[in-house]
């Protein structure tokens, strides 16, 4: 867990973790087991170690974190521990969950949503795609999260309330894969200001690339 301020400084290390893939998973059923028996319990570990090195600070001068996570720790649990602390997070969406909507879906209910604003920014180069314009509309929502229970190592998953904002590619070149963020954030996302707020905090993720 490396540590910025909200400019993207990086200020040290505030947990590691050092693991390696066991060579062949459990046989049985994966999505039946307990977190704490899954790899993806790895990303409670680094909120946990957070926790851990903060709690020595008295109240009033431990800082409040928003977490920044890949698609990786767009996990139940993980959400639902982070809804539940004084803390945040903007984690980038890799599940369509459930919500109470209409739209049932998450990434349906968003795309639904009424167009906060247009920004055009420089697209990135990469993947044989030149450098170019892209214009994005932005949307957000704030929902309920409707977990599903299937299994006996879901039980104790809680419906979790969210804001998941939009930054959508339209009128993308011929031959060029549109640029398509979906980011979970506990933190103010209504208008158009803070839904730009939000991405500009969670480019800053790339920084744990840069330290590793």
């Amino acid at each position: 867990t490396l540590t910025l301020s909200r400019d993207g400084v990086p200020l040290g290390l505030l947990n590691q973790e050092c693991w390696s893939r066991p060579p062949e998973r459990r046989a049985g059923d994966y999505q039946a087991l307990a977190i704490e028996d899954k790899e993806s319990s790895k990303w409670l570990h680094g909120i946990a170690g957070v926790e851990a090195a903060l709690e020595q600070l008295p109240d009033a001068e431990r800082p409040r974190v928003i977490h920044l996570m890949d698609r990786e720790g767009d996990i139940h649990e993980v959400l639902q521990t982070i809804a539940g602390s004084r803390d945040g997070a903007i984690i980038r969406s890799a599940q369509n969950r459930l919500v109470d909507g209409p739209p049932r879906y998450a990434h349906e209910a968003v795309a639904a949503a009424p167009l906060l604003g247009i920004r055009v920014i420089d697209g990135p180069a990469g993947h044989g795609q030149p450098k170019r314009l892209a214009r994005l509309e932005l949307r957000s929502i704030t929902t309920t999260i409707t977990p599903h229970c299937k299994h006996p190592g879901q039980a104790d998953r809680q419906p979790v309330t969210w804001s998941l904002v939009e930054a959508r590619e339209v009128d993308a070149p011929a031959g060029v894969e549109a640029l398509h963020w979906l980011l979970w954030t506990t933190e103010p996302a209504s208008s158009l200001a803070e839904t730009l707020e939000m991405l500009r905090l969670y480019k800053l993720r790339w920084r744990i690339e840069d330290f590793h």
